[in-house]
């Protein structure tokens, strides 16, 4: 088992990130539900998985318990364009970007992928979008199978503004070798190019 890095704090919408560093860190139990790989695939669902803040209990050694709390990224963006348009937009920016789209809501407006395995976003590398740490050969986003999980929740604020939600989780594993599944942390790029495409396709300043 490799040792995990050191921890970091951040803060966006009540963020909390925590890594907890040692050479031996034994999984005591999970809490929560985190997004997987094995999501639904009807298209004319209930809308996306909204990913939830997780919370997981780790032995460190001959040290007592750690917890790591880990959320997913949320970006919000208000586009001067009615929600109807930006719907009819929005499926094709996820196609753009090369999301498959595995959940969509029309009535609530609402798409997105509970889990799917990504390697590049709009041809953009992972390490643009998270972070999933970093060793003597770069950062791990690039090198781990990254699962990610993105959904996109449009809402009315008048007949010409919409408030475009976007959520981001992720989660990666070593491709080649054994060894943990982490959460990687948003950088919040991904949230808010989500809103920033979806405006240039219908030729509107974002």
């Amino acid at each position: 088992m490799k040792p995990t890095r050191s921890r970091q704090r951040k803060s966006t919408h009540s963020h909390l990130r925590l890594i907890a560093v040692t050479a031996v860190a034994v999984v005591a139990g999970t809490i929560g539900c985190a997004s997987g790989p094995s999501g639904s695939s009807n298209a004319e669902n209930d809308g996306p998985v909204v990913p939830a803040e997780t919370r997981t209990v780790l032995r460190v050694g001959n040290y007592g318990r750690a917890e790591i709390f880990n959320e997913p990224g949320v970006g919000v963006r208000t586009i001067g364009v009615g929600a109807e348009v930006a719907w009819r937009a929005l499926g094709g920016v996820y196609v753009e970007l090369g999301i498959p789209v595995t959940s969509s809501n029309p009535r609530t407006m609402e798409i997105g992928n509970p889990g799917y395995t990504a390697r590049r976003v709009g041809g953009d590398r992972m390490n643009t979008f998270v972070d999933c740490g970093s060793d003597l050969s770069g950062p791990l986003a690039n090198q781990y199978e990254v699962t990610l999980t993105i959904s996109t929740k449009l809402t009315a604020k008048g007949p010409e503004e919409t408030e475009v939600l976007t959520i981001v989780d992720a989660f990666g594993e070593p491709r080649a070798v054994s060894g943990n599944m982490v959460h990687c942390q948003s950088r919040g790029v991904l949230e808010l190019r989500v809103a920033q495409e979806v405006a240039e396709a219908l030729g509107i300043t974002p």
